[in-house]
C-alpha cells in the first residue's frame, strides 16, 4: 500500500477527547476491573517475577513498573481484547496509565478520560490496518496497542495537538512485535515493553524533541510496512467523532484464561458435554477459519503458554473436564494420559474466507464429535463469549475480579479494590495503594 494517510485528525481529536456519557464512565471502570484481575493472577507467574528481578537493578520507576504491570496483565491471556484493531486494549493502556496517573496524582476521571483517547487511537489504527495487519503476522498489541498507550498517557499529560501527533510518530519506530511469540513469555512481554515504550516517548517528546511526521505514507511508511488494509485514513477519520468505539464496538472480555480463538469452540463443547460421555468418542472435527487456526493450531503443547493456543487440548481439557480455568494449564493437566489420548482424536480443519475479519460472525467456527456407538453431535458457534452481542454480565465480571485478585490480596482488600474501581474511587492513588501490596501475599496459580 503506498496511499495518503493523515494523522491530524486523530492528534487533534484524541488531545481534545472528553467523555460523551455516563455510560462510556461505567465502561472504563469495568474494563479495569478486568485488567487489574488479570494483574492479580499474573503478579506471581513466572514471567512477571522474572521481568520484576530483571529490572530490579535497574531505578527507572514509572518504566519499570509499566513493564512489570502489562506482563503481569497479559500473562495468562485473560485480559480483554477489541476487534478493530485484534488487540489487548485495557493491559496495555492501564499498564502505561497507572504508574504515570499514580505520579502524578490522578484523578479517577482523568484516569478515564485518558484511557478513551487510548481506545479510540487503537481503534483508528484498526480501522485503518485493518486485519490484514495481524494476519500478516504482527502481535497487533505490541504495534497498534503502542499507539492507543501513547495517546492515553499524552493525554492524561494534556499534551498538545502538535505534540501528540510527534509522540503517535516517534512510536512508530518502536511499534514492533511478532505473533511468532505466542505461547511463549514473549507474547506477555511485548505487552509490558510497549507500556514501557509509551512512559519514554512522550515525556521525549514533550521535552522539545524533533520528530519526523513523515513516517506513514509511501512504500517505505509505516501503513505500507505493516500490510494496511486501507488505501488511506479517510475512513477512519471519518468515523472520528461520529461513535463511541468502546460504547459501539466494545471490549470482548475473556470467560476463559487462553486465547480468544479457543473461546467459540470451548463454549460449544461446554454446550454439547452433557450429551456425551469422553470415554465413548470415537473422533472429534473442528472447523474453523484459516486466519484463527493459524493462531491456535499447536498440536502437541509442551507449557502453559502454548496449551492456550493449542485449541485441541482446549476442546479435549473442557469435554474432560466441563470447563477451562485457571487450573486447566498446570503441569499436571498437561501431562495427563486422558487429554493426550483425547487431543490424538481430533482434527483441525481450516477453511478459507475472503477477506476475513477478526472474531466475525460472518466466520463461524464447528464443531463434530462421532461415537463408537455411531451417533453424531454438532454445534456452529458465531458469537464470541464476552462480545457485544453475547457480553458478560456484571455479576460474572464480579466473580471473575474476585476469583482473580484474592490470588494477590486478601478477601477484605480484594472485595475493598473490587469496589473502589467499579464505584467508590476518586484518585488513582486509592487503587495503586492496594496494587502495592500484591507481592505481600505469596500465591500461585491453581494447578
Amino acid at each position: 500500500m503506498t496511499g495518503h494517510y493523515n494523522i491530524a485528525p486523530l492528534a487533534q481529536w484524541a488531545s481534545n477527547r472528553n467523555i460523551r456519557s455516563d455510560q462510556e464512565c461505567v465502561e472504563v471502570r469495568r474494563c479495569l476491573l478486568d485488567t487489574l484481575a488479570c494483574l492479580g493472577i499474573g503478579w506471581a507467574t513466572p514471567v512477571s517475577e522474572r521481568a520484576g528481578h530483571a529490572l530490579e537493578s535497574h531505578k527507572q520507576g514509572m518504566i519499570s513498573t509499566a513493564l512489570r504491570f502489562g506482563t503481569s496483565m497479559h500473562a495468562v491471556d485473560f485480559d480483554d481484547s477489541e476487534i478493530p484493531g485484534s488487540t489487548h486494549p485495557s493491559a496495555v493502556i492501564f499498564a502505561a496509565l497507572l504508574p504515570l496517573a499514580d505520579q502524578i496524582d490522578a484523578s479517577m476521571d482523568q484516569l478515564i478520560v485518558a484511557y478513551v483517547a487510548g481506545f479510540e487511537t487503537i481503534a483508528w489504527f484498526g480501522r485503518t490496518c485493518g486485519y490484514r495487519h495481524y494476519e500478516a503476522g504482527w502481535h497487533a498489541t505490541a504495534t497498534t496497542g503502542l499507539y492507543g498507550a501513547v495517546a492515553a498517557c499524552a493525554r492524561l499529560l494534556e499534551l498538545t495537538e502538535a505534540e501528540l501527533g510527534n509522540a503517535l510518530s516517534m512510536a512508530s519506530s518502536y511499534a514492533g512485535g511478532l505473533k511468532r511469540q505466542f505461547g511463549s513469555d514473549g507474547k506477555p512481554l511485548h505487552v509490558g515493553m510497549a507500556a514501557a515504550n509509551a512512559l519514554m516517548i512522550v515525556p521525549l517528546v514533550k521535552a522539545g524533541h524533533s520528530i519526523s511526521g513523515n513516517v506513514w505514507s509511501g512504500p517505505e511508511g509505516y501503513m505500507a510496512l505493516h500490510h494496511a488494509a486501507q488505501q488511506n485514513s479517510d475512513f477512519a477519520n471519518d468515523r472520528l467523532g461520529t461513535t463511541s468505539a468502546l460504547e459501539y464496538e466494545g471490549v470482548v472480555r475473556k470467560a476463559y484464561p487462553s486465547c480468544h480463538y479457543t473461546h467459540r469452540l470451548i463454549e460449544a463443547t461446554s454446550l454439547l458435554r452433557s450429551r456425551i460421555n469422553p470415554l465413548e468418542v470415537d473422533r472429534i472435527n473442528l472447523e474453523m477459519p484459516d486466519g484463527y487456526a493459524q493462531v491456535v493450531s499447536i498440536a502437541e503443547p509442551m507449557s502453559g503458554h502454548e496449551a492456550r493456543f493449542s485449541i485441541r487440548f482446549c476442546v479435549a481439557s473442557c469435554l474432560l473436564d466441563g470447563i477451562i480455568d485457571l487450573s486447566s494449564f498446570g503441569p499436571g493437566r498437561l501431562s495427563r494420559i486422558e487429554i493426550k489420548s483425547l487431543m490424538k482424536k481430533i482434527s483441525l480443519t481450516p477453511y478459507p474466507v475472503d477477506n476475513l475479519e477478526d472474531l466475525s460472525p460472518n466466520a463461524p467456527d464447528r464443531i463434530e464429535i462421532w461415537m463408537k456407538d455411531g451417533t453424531h453431535h454438532r454445534h456452529e458457534s458465531k458469537l464470541v463469549p464476552g462480545s457485544r452481542d453475547h457480553p458478560m454480565s456484571n455479576a460474572d465480571l464480579v466473580d471473575k475480579g474476585v476469583k482473580c485478585l484474592e490470588l494477590a490480596l486478601n478477601k477484605e482488600n480484594a472485595e475493598r479494590l473490587i469496589r473502589l474501581t467499579m464505584h467508590d474511587a476518586v484518585k488513582v492513588r486509592e487503587l495503586t495503594a492496594l496494587i502495592k501490596l500484591f507481592g505481600n501475599k505469596k500465591s500461585a496459580l491453581p494447578q
